[in-house]
């Protein structure tokens, strides 16, 4: 029971990645148009809820993987942050 809960957990986490990448590709991909869009619409992709589903996607990638992925919002604070000190 748990690995079906593991592997549907998967699933939303992952088809809600595609739907921001396809979403930003319709008109054409241009290099980093999927960090820009996430930059701009920030009050919407660190949400509680939707930081939190990141968070559980994080999680999975360091458990199984092993890789520790660092959080967008924190990231995008930072170099905010390093903006508004220059």
């Amino acid at each position: 029971m748990k690995a079906i809960k593991l592997i549907v957990l998967s699933l939303i986490v992952a088809l809600l990645a595609g739907c921001a990448v396809s979403a930003n590709m319709k008109d054409g991909y241009q290099p980093g148009d999927i960090a820009n869009g996430m930059i701009e619409n920030k009050a919407f992709y660190c949400s509680p809820p939707y930081r939190g589903i990141r968070a559980v996607g994080r999680f999975i990638i360091r458990v199984m993987g092993g890789v520790t992925v660092p959080d967008a919002c924190s990231l995008i604070d930072d170099v905010a942050g390093q903006t508004d000190a220059e």
